[in-house]
C-alpha cells in the first residue's frame, strides 16, 4: 500500500467518523426538541 492509498483510507475513515458524529448530534437535537415541547407549550398555556 503506497502513501496515497494510506492517506485516502485515513480520510475515508475520518469522514465516516464525522458522519456518525453528525447523525448522533442530529438524534440528540431531536431528543432535546421533543423534551422541550411540553415545557414550551406549558409556558404558553
Amino acid at each position: 500500500m503506497d502513501l496515497d492509498e494510506l492517506v485516502e483510507r485515513r480520510i475515508r475513515q475520518r469522514v465516516e467518523q464525522l458522519e456518525r458524529l453528525r447523525e448522533d448530534a442530529d438524534l440528540e437535537l431531536e431528543n432535546l426538541r421533543e423534551n422541550l415541547k411540553p415545557l414550551i407549550s406549558h409556558d404558553r398555556g
